[in-house]
């Protein structure tokens, strides 16, 4: 008699667990609300499923969606109240909920400082600070810039300082990230500028020794002394350890652009590279029980052993759980299901972090694999080659391809460019980087061997030298990105259920799912079609809040032209490209000095750009915008502009526009600052 086979669902538990958990995590955090109702609602949940258990078994089946209901309740709950809880701004002792003003803070350093152009950034945790001359204890994370001039900083350093906490803002341009909302699922609310003469050091403990930072300082010494090339220390430093900072922007940016930035940004396939020769060598152990015990807890310790070194990401966390969870189903000889493993690391992890839900790096990471596992398969065993080589190369680009299939909708929504020659550089690039880990490796094993470990960094050096000469070279062709995509959330949306449906309609044979499909692509044409329209007909006027520098564009049917009142500041064009995207400004026609065109017209409208009140006794203007302006009193510039609009741009100091604010209230004078309220745009 044929078996019955069992339904999907019915084999992937964690797949049905997984979406009332995340729905809890994204209520409690959108729509914030007190734990007492998820405790009070999850307490009587898990009182009705007590009583179902001593409810006649001949009854047990009458109420199996009610069950059902209730444990799904209880996800919900569980999830919005560990989001409650990790959200430290909800703690009762948390350092933003006191006045600390010019009261001693008590700090400790969490991270290695990282060195910028004009300053250290280092994230602290905030221990006590001095209330009536006694300390108190206090918990919070902030984020310290201390002055480039101060020498010795250190990881678990101790510091107290009397600097005043200052809240962390966005930049907030239309389409921009937001900084503070990143800070604040991290757990950080503020920062701290720090001069040499702002704060003095405590000693630290020498019994507090932190043997991750030795070993990562180790691996970085290694590559220090054995590499010669100051980028391709970096990337080995990136490739091991994930260590991005000492990276030149300009060649991530040519990583990122030819997609190949995973290579560089540790994740589940530099993990399943060191998983895979890990099995290897580890096949010399026999099957017997005792050793195979012996040979799993050693791969298992190697795993998180490197997951820590590199700083366990999310990304890396979710392989080496996934990992984990095989090495065990091994152990107990049961076997899993892939999409089930998936699911049960992502739940794992959401219980440690609600907050990875927001990870980029989490979202493509899951992605990827869902991807690569339900379309990788099929997609190579449809073309057949009888050559292994040939047969090698096809599985690459099937993989390659597949991973891109789930991914492209969040990497086209956050990055706003898809890089067009990914297959070309991915074939190229992935075995090449996949042969530097193992070689890297293999320096740090023989590293006490000078003449063996400089021989080997020779070899690493013009590997590397060749993978970075590769990827610059495709990202000189003027094909190799695609950018200034503006994908809307409910086009991604559509996007997924329409690889859905698709995918529904070659299994299940069902007409449904292909005016499902055919629905979505309308759906997503449509907005396609209103943005071409909206490019080619808005013309705007902006002026943007980057902070110390003026930057305006004026655009027209996607062209835009730039005024600045300085050079050309390439990491502000960076922070720009996206906002400038959202707004359809996609083509720069030229740039103008505001100091040499301080008087422009648009549509009848005068606008005037000043840093100090002219002689002109009168000089009538519609807009004027005020860039780092010497002038005292609001009403002597409006004595000789007479505008109906005043605009303080980011070059001014807040305690200059914050007087220049009470004055024009008190005179009746519209204004806008731009540093307090974000960008100003106005259509004309």
């Amino acid at each position: 008699m044929r078996a019955s086979s069992v339904p999907f669902f019915r084999k992937v538990p964690f797949i049905r667990i997984l979406p009332p958990f995340i729905a809890g995590i994204l209520v409690q955090y959108y729509v914030p609300h007190s734990s007492f109702l998820s405790l009070l609602i999850l307490g009587i949940s898990l009182l009705l499923l007590i009583i179902h258990v001593f409810i006649a078994a001949q009854q047990k089946f009458r109420f199996r969606k009610t069950v059902a209901l209730l444990l799904y309740t209880c996800l919900f709950c569980l999830g919005s109240i560990l989001t409650r809880e990790r959200t430290i701004a909800y703690h009762k002792d948390w350092i933003g909920k006191y006045n600390t003003k010019g009261e001693a803070l008590l700090l400790r350093f969490t991270d290695h400082p990282i060195e910028r152009e004009k300053k250290w950034k280092v994230a602290a945790e905030v221990l006590a600070f001095e209330e009536n001359d006694q300390w108190k204890k206090a918990t919070g994370r902030i984020w310290l810039y201390i002055n480039k001039q101060v020498k010795g900083l250190q990881k678990h350093q101790i510091i107290i300082t009397r600097k005043a906490l200052q809240p962390i803002s966005s930049i907030q341009n239309p389409g921009g990230f937001d900084y503070a909302a990143y800070c604040a699922r991290q757990g950080i609310y503020h920062s701290i500028y720090l001069k040499r003469e702002d704060f003095y050091s405590l000693e630290s403990s020498s019994a507090d020794k932190d043997y991750l930072s030795l070993a990562q300082g180790y691996v970085r010494n290694v590559f220090q002394q054995y590499i010669k090339g100051q980028q391709e220390k970096a990337i080995a430093s990136a490739l091991v350890m994930g260590y991005k900072y000492d990276l030149d922007d300009d060649l991530l940016e040519a990583y990122s652009n030819t997609g190949v930035v995973h290579v560089i940004a540790v994740s589940g396939m530099h993990l399943g590279l060191i998983y895979g020769i890990l099995l290897f060598f580890t096949k010399i152990f026999t099957n017997r029980k005792g050793v195979r015990l012996f040979k799993i807890i050693l791969i298992l310790a190697c795993i998180w052993i490197f997951t820590a070194l590199t700083g366990a990401g999310p990304s890396v966390l979710r392989a080496a759980v996934i990992f984990s969870m095989m090495l065990l189903g091994d152990l107990l000889s049961r076997k899993s299901n892939t999409y089930n493993t998936l699911a049960a690391s992502a739940f794992l992890l959401l219980i440690v972090n609600p907050f990875y839900l927001w990870d980029i790096g989490f979202q493509l990471s899951y992605l990827a694999v869902v991807s690569i596992v339900w379309i990788s398969g099929p997609l190579y065993r449809s073309v057949y080659f009888p050559f292994r080589l040939l047969r090698y190369l096809w599985q690459l680009m099937a993989i390659t391809f597949s991973a891109q299939v789930l991914t492209t909708p969040i990497i086209l929504y956050h990055f706003h460019q898809f890089p067009n020659l990914f297959l070309i550089t991915n074939l190229l690039i992935v075995p090449l980087a996949g042969l530097v880990l193992y070689v890297c490796i293999f320096l740090l094993l023989v590293s006490p061997l000078h003449s063996i470990a400089s021989f080997t960094g020779l070899i690493i050096e013009k590997a590397l030298w060749l993978m970075n000469q590769c990827i610059l070279f495709f990202d000189k062709w003027s094909f190799s990105v695609t950018d200034h995509i503006e994908l809307h959330w409910i086009q991604m949306i559509l996007y997924y259920l329409l690889v859905m449906a698709m995918g529904c309609r070659i299994m299940y044979k069902k007409k449904a799912w292909t005016m499902i499909a055919i629905t979505c692509c309308i759906v997503i044409l449509v907005f396609y079609v209103h943005r071409q329209v909206d490019i080619r007909t808005s013309r705007r006027l902006i002026v943007y809040q980057m902070s110390g520098q003026s930057m305006i564009d004026i655009g027209s049917g996607g062209q835009y032209i730039s005024l600045t009142n300085g050079p050309t500041d390439t990491k502000a064009e960076r922070l720009l490209a996206a906002t400038r995207t959202k707004l359809g400004l996609l083509r720069s026609t030229g740039r103008i000095s505001t100091q040499e065109c301080p008087v422009i017209e648009l549509n009848r409208q005068k606008i005037v750009f000043v840093n100090n009140i002219p002689n002109s006794i009168s000089f009538p203007a519609d807009i004027v915008v005020i860039q780092k302006g010497s002038f005292l009193h609001m009403s002597d510039i409006h004595r000789v502009f007479k505008a109906r609009q005043y605009i303080f741009d980011g070059n001014n100091a807040l305690w200059k526009i914050r007087k220049w604010k009470k004055e024009a209230d008190s005179l009746h004078l519209r204004h806008h600052s731009v540093p307090e309220q974000g960008a100003f745009v106005m259509e004309y």
